[in-house]
């Protein structure tokens, strides 16, 4: 079994009470959004909403655990999933997409949650 970084476990842990706790849970693929536009979105939800940026991997293993307290969220996980796998990380399209065309996978591998607070 290979060997996991206390500092995942914790985040894991962290975003799986979170998650369970919170009235509200979005999910969202940041890819592609310049820094300053993101800081921006930070600043509007500043005392609404509380922004993390997270793994997929890491994200999903957290909506797993949550998912005892609340059933769904584990669907949440499920629909980012990366179609198109280590071809979109790369940078390569599947056919007929061009570049600057929106896709379902997230080859930056994060997801940004918001919570309502």
């Amino acid at each position: 079994m290979a060997h996991v970084a206390p500092v995942k476990k914790r985040l894991v842990e962290d975003l799986a009470s979170r998650c369970a706790q919170a009235q509200v849970v979005g999910i969202v693929n940041i890819h592609g959004i310049p820094a300053p536009q993101f800081q921006s979105i930070r600043k509007k939800l500043w005392g609404r909403a509380t922004i993390t940026v997270a793994k997929n991997n890491l994200l999903r293993l957290a909506l797993e655990q949550a998912s005892s307290k609340k059933p769904d969220l584990v669907k949440l996980g499920e629909t980012g999933r990366n179609p198109g796998g280590d071809r979109a990380r790369q940078g390569r399209h599947p056919p007929g997409q061009a570049d600057g065309e929106s896709r379902a996978a997230n080859p930056a591998g994060c997801r940004a949650t918001a919570r309502a607070a």
